[in-house]
């Protein structure tokens, strides 16, 4: 799963006013675009390519790149979520229950790294 890294502004030393702070995270952004643009240039050069192995290899970076920032909205999200006492959580359908429970299965998930990741109690999942 991905490293979580603190919010730029707890990462700054010393006391800095509003605009420099402002400044740093407006970098970071423009960074981050930057690179985001980078890496589709990247794959779009690949898949520009003839050769079927380029292609693939575009069509294997660009899954790498979704399923990393799709762990990474999942745990912004579980993040939120524990954030609301267990009682007020929405609660899951059976359906979705047992889509829990498959996902734990195809990932060889335990039953508490399950509950963790679904903020989940431990025993709903071995139930």
């Amino acid at each position: 799963m991905p490293q979580i890294h603190p919010p730029v502004h707890l990462c700054l030393r010393g006391s800095h006013d509003e605009a420099t702070v402002r400044s740093a995270l407006r970098a970071v952004l423009s960074a981050a675009h930057l690179l985001g643009l980078a890496a589709g240039t990247h794959l779009r050069h690949l898949r520009a390519q003839k050769d079927a192995l380029t292609l693939l290899q575009a069509r294997l970076e660009e899954a790498e790149l979704r399923a990393r920032l799709a762990w990474e909205t999942a745990e912004l999200l579980r993040d939120r979520f524990a954030k609301i006492p267990e009682r007020h959580r929405p609660h899951f359908t059976p359906a979705q229950r047992f889509r829990v429970l498959e996902i734990r299965s195809l990932l060889a998930r335990n039953a508490r790294e399950t509950a963790r990741l679904f903020r989940l109690c431990t025993k709903t999942v071995l139930n």
